[in-house]
């Protein structure tokens, strides 16, 4: 009896591959986008740390002068801030962010006077608010909220009790939607 050696795939045949095929492709890939890294560095992360409030109108309880106004919190520059009027409790610095939004973070980053006592709220229409976030331990620096499950168009600021004899102080007030609202607001430009 003679026995046959098996069939070897002819080297048309789809599962015909020569040695290192898929070892080549995957490679080619990973150069690829670590190239991509390399060119752009900065949009590594672009999808997770989308700020919405960048460049939206600004309002505020008070200023201390025209030097520091409301819209400098929302600008993404460290070296402009808005500060209130000095001495005073409450104050509140709001922004609209141009349509709804659900947030899921908001990093304050506090000038040396700070709240010592503040929340973060949302409205739909700028006058009812809920609360999303609360300190009543605040000691400046930059108060990272992460988790919140907040809706509106509005969000503020509200501090009840400074942390020092000035008034309330911040560089930056970042605003950083959920997964689904992050995609609307880059498809809307936003």
């Amino acid at each position: 009896m003679r026995l046959h050696p098996p069939a070897q795939p002819s080297p048309r045949s789809p599962r015909a591959t020569r040695p290192g095929t898929l070892g080549i492709i995957l490679a080619a890939v990973l150069l690829l986008v670590g190239g991509l890294l390399l060119v752009a560095p900065e949009r590594a992360g672009a999808a997770a740390d989308t700020v919405i409030s960048t460049g939206k109108p600004a309002t505020a309880s008070s200023v201390e002068s025209s030097s520091y106004p409301a819209k400098y919190a929302f600008d993404a520059n460290s070296a402009t801030r808005w500060a209130s009027a000095e001495g005073v409790d409450p104050q509140w610095l709001r922004v609209d962010l141009g349509a709804t939004a659900t947030v899921s973070r908001v990093k304050l980053t506090w000038e040396a006077a700070y709240a010592k006592v503040y929340r973060v709220e949302v409205s739909d229409d700028g006058t009812t608010w809920t609360r999303i976030a609360n300190e009543t331990a605040g000691n400046g620096g930059t108060d990272d909220w992460s988790g919140l499950t907040g809706r509106g168009r509005y969000l503020r600021v509200y501090g009840t009790a400074r942390g020092t004899s000035y008034g309330y102080s911040l560089f930056g007030v970042d605003v950083f939607p959920d997964l689904a609202d992050r995609c609307l607001h880059r498809r809307r430009g936003r």
